[in-house]
């Protein structure tokens, strides 16, 4: 029996259907409500497909079933960088010629994203589900990106609050120097030999559970991946060399872990202490000496049996101040969140309070700022209904916010400091709603004071609330497992 091809086939429909919902709620037009039929009954949703969606996936199946499914030649998306937590999207014309040098290598200024065509995306999600339940395990325990973990009394089933705890472990342990490696172009750089063969190398030592066949289909896929990619570079450059898998693309997540599994191999023999996620390499060692050490055997293993190039001016060597996963570490050990984080929220609430959004109502804006913070709105038939939900401020909090990580990972010293910033983000939002209300930006004191108490009333919730309740949530579990463990 062929694994891989049954479990792609059974979860075809499950993803496309999952894929459909998560449009739906979040009020985006999507590829994949076309093929849906989409009712209401008793204030719920049900998803039915539609011919299209029947047709569709039946030519999927005929196709994975005859080994004729290929890859499609994707359409890229190159985004310019511009400043931290900003970013362009210029048009393709322009940039098509500036992608590539002429050797063939990606440019620095550009960062290149590809939309997967719906057939391509069913397959792949499909294809690393499997591979991710049943290989997730045999990755390095201090590789934490692109995993799934099993949340328990003790852990929670976030890869990035893992490997925080994990580099925190580290430096209570004594290793206060930081060597951060920076691998240049990390996902355009990869080497489709190496990939293949290391692959292969993997599911020879960990995949005893399948068979010769089901390794082989892994493989085909893998190497049909590849082909696509090759296809659409070399459209954009006649000295293309082999290399780069393609951001945003579910296979490519597993493909860069196997692609430095052996690194992390390589660094425990050596015994240093490490907490890597995808390209963002982290050492800690106990003394200066011993972190220039580790570079040069980090940068020489990268650079010759993987092709990778280490960026040597953004990489630090024996610093005790550095940058990891949206927080800023001091010299003394404390944290906060960093700017580039914070900057992406405040152009997250930009976009919801643009003046392009005039002809919305403030309780509108309100909920869209409410969501991002994690809350969730009783479900309503009308928009008059949910507005007056709003302003009864009803709602739950889901936990999924962008101040829920941050309050999972702090401690006690920096409850302070991190409070501060989510007051002044608290102020950025109100003065971002008064612009809109008023078209200006100077008010008098009097006028703060009436809008902050309205607004309050429409159910507007704060950052430094939420952020009060999930590190009361956290501590609280915190004190339930020492118990736990003494008992």
């Amino acid at each position: 029996m062929d694994k891989v091809k049954d479990y792609i086939l059974k979860n075809l429909r499950t993803i496309l259907k999952e894929k459909a919902k998560e449009n739906f709620y979040d009020c985006k037009e999507h590829w994949s409500l076309r093929y849906f039929k989409i009712k209401r009954k008793n204030g719920k949703v049900k998803f039915y497909l539609n011919e299209k969606g029947i047709n569709f996936l039946k030519s999927l199946k005929g196709k994975i079933e005859k080994d004729k499914f290929e890859f499609h030649p994707s359409s890229l998306k190159p985004i310019h960088k511009v400043k931290p937590g900003k970013r362009k999207i210029p048009p393709v014309d322009i940039v098509i010629s500036r992608i590539m040098n002429r050797e063939g290598e990606f440019s620095r200024y550009f960062r290149i994203l590809s939309t997967p065509k719906p057939e391509d995306y069913l397959v792949e999600t499909a294809l690393f589900d499997f591979l991710n339940k049943k290989f997730s395990k045999f990755f390095h325990p201090c590789s934490f990106a692109f995993r799934k973990f099993r949340k328990n009394r003790i852990n929670s089933n976030r890869a990035t609050t893992r490997a925080i705890k994990k580099l925190e472990e580290l430096m209570g342990d004594g290793y206060k120097f930081v060597t951060k490696i920076d691998i240049e172009k990390y996902f355009d750089s990869v080497d489709h030999e190496i990939m293949i063969k290391l692959l292969r190398n993997f599911l020879k030592e960990n995949g005893y559970f399948l068979s010769r066949k089901d390794r082989q289909t892994i493989i085909k896929y893998v190497e049909n991946f590849l082909l696509s990619v090759e296809k659409t570079f070399s459209r954009f450059s006649n000295n293309y060399q082999r290399k780069g898998i393609f951001q945003g693309h579910p296979i490519s997540c597993f493909l860069a872990n196997v692609y430095l599994h052996y690194f992390d191999k390589k660094l425990s023999e050596q015994s240093f202490k490490f907490a890597r996620y995808a390209d963002d390499i982290t050492i800690l060692t106990g003394t200066i000496e011993e972190g220039e050490k580790a570079f040069k055997f980090a940068k020489g293993y990268l650079e010759k049996n993987l092709k990778l190039k280490v960026n040597e001016e953004k990489s630090l060597i024996g610093e005790t101040e550095f940058e990891f996963l949206g927080f800023k570490y001091n010299s003394d050990g404390s944290k906060k969140i960093r700017e580039k984080s914070i900057e992406k929220a405040k152009n997250k609430i930009r976009k919801i309070t643009s003046f392009k959004n005039k002809k919305y109502k403030i309780e509108r804006l309100i909920r869209e700022i409410n969501q991002f913070l994690g809350y969730k709105l009783e479900s309503g038939n009308n928009e008059e209904e949910i507005e007056k939900k709003v302003k009864k401020r009803l709602g739950w909090y889901t936990g999924k916010g962008w101040i829920d990580f941050f309050a999972e990972c702090s401690n006690g010293k920096d409850f302070d400091t991190i409070l501060s910033q989510m007051r002044n983000m608290d102020c950025f939002t109100r003065d971002r709603l008064r612009s809109y209300k008023y078209g200006k930006t100077d008010w008098d004191r009097e006028i703060i004071k009436s809008d902050n108490e309205e607004f309050f009333n429409m159910g507007l919730r704060s950052f430094a609330g939420t952020y009060k309740m999930a590190f009361k949530k956290y501590q609280d579990r915190k004190l339930k497992i020492l118990s736990y463990k003494k008992i």
